[in-house]
C-alpha cells in the first residue's frame, strides 16, 4: 500500500471530536451503539464492493470504489433490501490492486 487516502464522501452522522476515537464512537455520545452499527454497514459495503472486485478479478483503486459506492446498486443481505446510507469521513487507499 502506498499510504494515499482518498475521501470518498460522508455519512451524515455526527459525531463529537471527543466522543470519536479514530475507528468508533464513544460511549459517551447516548447514541453510540446506533452510529457504530451505522458506520459498520458502510465497512461492510465497501469491503463487499472491494471482495466483487477481487472475485472479478478486477483491477480497482479507490476511485473505481468511490464510483461503485455513489452507483449506489450493491446490496449485501438482500433480504434485507438495498442500503442507502451515505458515507462520511471515510478513506480508503488510492492503490491499484490486480
Amino acid at each position: 500500500m502506498d499510504n494515499h487516502t482518498l475521501e470518498i464522501g460522508t455519512t451524515g452522522i455526527k459525531i463529537l471530536s471527543t466522543h470519536w476515537n479514530g475507528h468508533t464512537v464513544s460511549k459517551e455520545d447516548p447514541l453510540s451503539q446506533l452510529k457504530n452499527e451505522k458506520l459498520l454497514l458502510i465497512r461492510t459495503k465497501l469491503t463487499a464492493i472491494c471482495n466483487d472486485f477481487y472475485r472479478k478479478s478486477q483491477s480497482f483503486n479507490g476511485q473505481h470504489i468511490k464510483h461503485a459506492y455513489s452507483k449506489q446498486n450493491y446490496t449485501f443481505l438482500g433480504a434485507v433490501g438495498r442500503l442507502t446510507v451515505k458515507p462520511t469521513f471515510l478513506f480508503c487507499s488510492n492503490t491499484t490492486y490486480t
